[in-house]
């Protein structure tokens, strides 16, 4: 896949930030990829997402997610899922403020901007969860069960604290064969 990816917008945090918003998804690829590095809240929370429609956020209880979590603990694993009806995806378990480079993921984005299907994305993440203090992975499947034509995904936490400086997100478009 060396070369595949074409690098649309990358946004790094340089301070405290409440949100992230990458745009740019068009019918230009069919597959866009997003990762992230150091995602890392300024009080124990979640990383939660959602599509975004002409550059805004779409509130909508549209979002529906069914994840497995994998716990460095005993290699001891717990089930994540949702019965749809949510106004955003939950991506992570609770993250730990204290630790640095704290959460890291790839999502892979389905159907974005197709007005005429629903939009849908796999995650794979990777961070320290907040009430153990240990190394957790989650992976995950997102549905967005409205036919929008979504232009970009807006990340935030989901009590309202802050991503913290050093944070690094960037959406990528997968060459077409």
């Amino acid at each position: 896949m060396a070369g595949s990816l074409v690098k649309i917008q990358s946004v790094s945090t340089t301070s405290s930030v409440a949100t992230v918003t990458l745009t740019g998804i068009s019918s230009a690829y069919n597959v866009y990829v997003v990762e992230f590095d150091s995602a890392t809240p300024d009080v124990d929370d979640a990383l939660r997402a959602r599509v975004t429609e002409s550059g805004t956020p779409n509130t909508t209880s549209n979002y529906s997610t069914a994840s497995k979590q994998y716990n460095a603990s005993a290699g001891t694993t717990s089930a994540s899922a949702s019965s749809g009806g949510e106004t955003s995806w939950n991506l992570t378990m609770g993250l730990e403020s204290t630790r640095t480079n704290n959460c890291n993921g790839v999502l892979w984005l389905y159907n974005f901007n197709n007005a005429s299907s629903f939009s849908y994305m796999t995650s794979d993440l990777l961070g320290w969860g907040s009430t153990s203090d240990e190394l957790k992975g989650r992976k995950g499947g997102h549905t967005f069960e409205s036919s929008s034509s979504c232009d970009g995904i807006h990340f935030f936490l989901n009590s309202g604290n802050n991503i913290v400086s050093g944070a690094t997100f960037t959406l990528y478009g997968l060459k077409k064969s």
